[in-house]
């Protein structure tokens, strides 16, 4: 794989057991700065053995890896154009285990190709090529057989990209670039890694070396015009372009401030960009959930009536149902959109902000380590140009000094003076060289701490806190599904009571619920009577006919319901509009019936709340009258009066719906002569008369057969009468009295205190209480503050 030199430096810190790194061509340049970084690291995972091919250059490798050398880093020698000599080195390591190799050794080449002599190029292949292969044969088996290790391999962007005048050295490098390409695919299956870096322009000695062989180079078989382009353009400018671009060795290896600029930043926009995806990904969810809310309203009926027939039927109830789970599964979305916005957005806005503050700071402190390193790299540079220019300046005067004593025609005067100005110069060219040796100190020590203290510790906080910012994304991450996890049952049951909905619908049901709302109670016509018309005769109508009208006894139509239309009557034909009646006539006889019932028992609940309304009010009445600082009883006279006057209206109403209903059920019996139907009620002479007066005013056919006058009179359904007596209500709970109360009053019953009873109706807010005594019997009401209740 191909990385750049930042990230090779980085992997090589990557891991945290000791392992043995041989790094080659470490006198100068990368390979020096390199083994001095990872010699001087901080968590001592790298024991480095610097090699070089000629030990007499490791004085500056010493100096630099200070007290770390023999603990940490060994130097030895290796010659990677020898393979005894990478033999002897490798064999020198403890069992001669290599974990990373780094292949830093060789040279480079500049000039026309013409003026290379087959030699230099062949040194050159035989160092940057060959010396990597022999490397690896060397060291590759042993990687094999433990399936692991990395190999580093220093290349560069020649190796990606010819350029003038790097012709040798150019193709060296794609020459270890193909190498290394085709190697790694061998090298995975045995876990073992290959990485190519490429560095750009470097300041290194290896530059200054080169530049220095291309000024003595022999140049004489080259023709001028290529000569002129390698002196006046090649070199000229390429050393511009080293001096303008190239990094020094040192920030190549260790200089990561800009690159982890760019990442923290980087992260910190990853964590924007998510909270921003939850945000919208928010409002979708609230935006779906109020367009649900508002199908529900829309399809949710605001108040249903009784009277509604449709509202009878299952299917529509499964209906219903639907869109009430549909309303509680859009509640759940509006859950999800809550949480996403409380546990991840602001969560991660407010670590976001915090975040960008932290890192703003770290950043800070490294930008002033840094100025404080270039101000004292400033310093140094000044005072050693002084040094220099006064160290001229005193050779000069010493010149000068030395010419005079020596001229003759000089004054001693002239001489002395010299001396002087000499002397004068040369103790400000050793002060300055005192202050340039201080200068210099104060540089290393200042250019030490930036690059092993201070650097590394503010690296350190901020590689710490990316990774909290990296935790608390990955939380963002695991809350956007665990929220939709949690609210998954909840809306399983939504849709698992839209499937119980659907269960529920019963077509047969349905069908039959149908059936009884719309059952007319008609007597299916008989066969039309065949009419002669070639005999005289009075032709009347049969009564087996489609056209013999509902609502009369014997066939003849009823004024009220024969309106205009006089035709007959189909089972499919329109129908007109009916004028509805207060009897229900309009309805066919079994809607009739069933319409009157229903109003019987609607008023009789009435009749029932008026009648205990009654009966409180004049227990209220007694009271006061027996206690008259609690109110004054004539004050309850109107509402007594209204009570009274309610209760006569519904008991009247009672009485005439009874009558209907016995119209109804007797009209129903004579449309079905051959059926004995019994009524589950007595007439009572009154009824039966007021039945009549009104069939009297209502029909022109005001007489009746006796057989039928003596039905009506029979007492009917007599084998449902003993379902219908009137059975002793079950008490709802127990009370003991906690006074002595004398019932002296109607409706009133007497208690003793302490005595045990059955609440029978709790208090209607009166303040009266109906009870039952266990033992004796009897019934009535007591006062509710006398009690102390238990209720079922």
């Amino acid at each position: 794989m191909r990385i750049g030199f930042r990230d090779g430096a980085q992997f090589l810190q990557a891991k945290m057991a000791v392992r043995n790194v041989l790094v080659t061509g470490c006198s100068s340049g990368i390979g020096l700065a390199l083994a001095v970084r990872l010699a001087r690291d901080e968590l001592k995972r790298f024991r480095v053995f610097a090699t070089m091919r000629n030990l007499e250059k490791s004085e500056a490798l010493k100096e630099q890896v200070g007290p770390a050398l023999d603990k940490m880093l060994e130097i030895k020698e290796l010659d990677v154009t020898s393979e005894d000599s990478i033999r002897l080195c490798v064999n020198s390591i403890p069992q001669r285990r290599v974990d990373v190799l780094v292949n830093n050794a060789g040279f480079g080449l500049i000039g026309p190709v013409e003026s290379q002599s087959m030699a230099s190029i062949q040194n050159l292949f035989d160092t940057n090529f060959f010396g990597l292969v022999r490397l690896i044969q060397e060291i590759f088996p042993d990687m094999k057989r433990r399936k692991r290790g990395h190999i580093v391999v220093m290349s560069s962007v020649l190796g990606l990209q010819g350029l003038l005048f790097n012709d040798i050295y150019s193709a060296s490098k794609f020459a270890v670039e193909g190498f290394c390409e085709s190697l790694a695919l061998q090298a995975l299956k045995f876990g073992i890694r290959i990485s190519l870096i490429e560095p750009g322009p470097v300041l290194s000695e290896f530059e200054r070396k080169l530049y220095e062989e291309a000024a003595s180079m022999d140049l004489s078989g080259v023709d001028k015009e290529t000569l002129d382009i390698f002196h006046n353009f090649y070199l000229t400018y390429s050393k511009e372009v080293f001096t303008a671009l190239g990094q020094s060795p040192e920030e190549v290896a260790e200089d990561q401030f800009d690159t982890i600029e760019r990442h923290t930043q980087w992260g910190l926009d990853l964590m924007d960009r998510y909270a921003k995806f939850v945000k919208e990904r928010t409002e979708i969810e609230q935006t779906y959930a109020k367009q649900l809310r508002n199908l529900v309203k829309k399809h949710l009926p605001k108040r249903t009536s009784r009277e509604d027939p449709d509202t009878k039927f299952c299917q529509y109830h499964a209906f219903l149902q639907v869109v009430k789970e549909l309303n509680d599964f859009a509640g759940q979305r509006e859950v999800i959109a809550e949480d996403l916005l409380a546990q991840i957005c602001v969560e991660l806005s407010k670590d976001l902000q915090e975040l960008k503050q932290e890192r703003k700071l770290y950043l800070q402190e490294g930008r002033r380590a840094q100025q404080q390193l270039e101000n004292s790299f400033k310093q140094l540079e000044n005072s050693k140009r002084k040094f220099e220019r006064d160290c001229r300046e005193a050779e000069k005067a010493v010149l000068n000094a030395e010419k005079l004593d020596q001229d003759i025609n000089t004054t001693k005067a002239d001489v002395e003076k010299a001396k002087q100005q000499a002397n004068l110069r040369s103790h400000m060219a050793e002060e300055s060289k005192n202050e340039y040796a201080s200068y210099l100190q104060k540089f290393n020590h200042n250019q030490n701490q930036f690059y092993f203290l201070e650097m590394p510790q503010i690296f350190n906080k901020m590689q710490e806190m990316d990774e909290r910012r990296t935790r608390r994304l990955k939380g963002g991450y695991r809350i956007f599904s665990e929220i939709e996890q949690q609210v998954m049952p909840i809306i399983g049951k939504c849709l698992e009571g839209m499937k119980a909905a659907a269960e529920v619908v019963d077509e047969k049901n349905d069908s039959q619920m149908l059936i009884e709302l719309h059952k007319s109670g008609f007597k299916r016509p008989g066969d039309m009577d065949f009419e002669d018309f070639s005999q005289p005769m009075n032709r009347t109508s049969s009564d087996s006919s489609l056209g013999t009208p509902r609502g009369t006894l014997d066939g003849r139509l009823d004024p009220r319901l024969l309106g205009k239309n006089k035709g007959k009557r189909w089972l499919f034909s329109r129908k007109n509009k009916t004028v509805i009646t207060e009897d229900f006539s309009h309805l066919p006889p079994e809607q009739r019936r069933k319409k009157l019932q229903q109003k019987i028992e609607e008023r009789s609940r009435e009749l029932q709340k008026e009648l205990d309304q009654r009966d409180a009010l004049n227990k209220m009445k007694d009271v006061y009258q027996k206690t008259p600082q609690m109110g004054d009883p004539n004050s309850l006279e109107p509402k007594i009066s209204e009570t009274l006057g309610n209760i006569e209206r519904l008991r009247l109403e009672i009485q005439k719906c009874e009558a209907w209903l016995a119209d109804a059920e007797k009209r129903m019996l004579s449309n079905r002569p051959d059926t004995v139907t019994h009524y589950n009620r007595h007439l009572d002479p009154a009824s039966a008369l007021n039945n009549n007066c009104s069939h009297e005013k209502d029909s022109p056919d005001t007489t009746h057969s006796n057989e039928s006058q003596d039905t009506l009179n029979q007492p009917i359904y007599t084998e449902f009468d003993e379902d219908f007596e009137e059975e002793l209500a079950s008490p709802i709970g127990t009370c003991v009295a906690m006074y002595q109360f004398e019932g002296s009053s109607e409706g009133t019953i007497s208690i003793q205190e302490g005595e045990e009873l059955n609440l029978m109706e709790e208090d209607k807010g009166d303040g009266w209480t109906r009870v039952r005594r266990r033992s004796k019997g009897g019934e009535g009401y007591v006062p509710t503050s006398y009690l102390r209740l238990s209720v079922n």
